[in-house]
């Protein structure tokens, strides 16, 4: 496997609990724990945990290193673990509470979807997690957008210093047929000439 690629692993069985959700409102909370191996070409400072339905609070520790905590919700939290993760096992442990009491039902997701909708008591992991290997220095996002009649290709680059430069090509069915030439990163941010 290409070090410079971006891979994705479903955690799905390296985690203890399935399915990813607790039992009966009121529980005090979720506590999961897994393991993965991790050959050294694969470490990425740019890599990420992904949880998709996590509901509500998350804490969250990869080999003993406690993350920032985050606040689930619709959107996937995204947690950046590169700088902690090691070749050979790693250890994740998530922590996920429910809502504290009181909070408005329009706020957790409450009436928004009638009959299994969103739980709004209790905590919950809708998805598997899943690790997002990345290298340090990456393209995030591209985009096309379209000004004055003419296609600009913006690309978002995470971990890139200052200066970098990046090369738009377009390729049809695996073979290139464009060369749109080189780009410098400014703040984040490379657009093709």
């Amino acid at each position: 496997m290409d070090p410079t690629s971006r891979a994705t692993l479903d955690l799905s069985a390296a985690f203890d609990v399935r399915p990813w959700q607790t039992g009966a409102a009121g529980s005090p909370g979720m506590q999961l724990s897994g393991r993965v191996e991790l050959p050294e070409d694969r470490l990425g400072v740019g890599s990420k945990l992904v949880l998709e339905g996590a509901w509500w609070d998350v804490r969250a520790t990869v080999n003993g290193v406690a993350l920032p905590p985050a606040t689930g919700g619709l959107a996937p939290v995204t947690l950046q673990v590169g700088p902690h993760l090691r070749a050979g096992e790693n250890v994740f442990s998530l922590s996920i509470m429910p809502p504290p009491a009181g909070t408005p039902p329009l706020l957790t997701g409450g009436g928004l979807a009638s009959g299994g909708g969103w739980r709004t008591d209790r905590a919950d992991l809708q998805v598997a997690p899943r690790l997002e290997l990345r290298p340090g220095a990456h393209v995030e996002t591209v985009s096309l957008p379209v000004q004055d009649g003419q296609v600009r290709a913006t690309a978002t680059v995470e971990g890139a210093p200052e200066g970098a430069r990046v090369r738009f090509t377009v390729s049809l069915d695996g073979e290139q047929v464009a060369d749109l030439g080189e780009a410098p990163v400014t703040a984040g941010v490379a657009v093709a000439p």
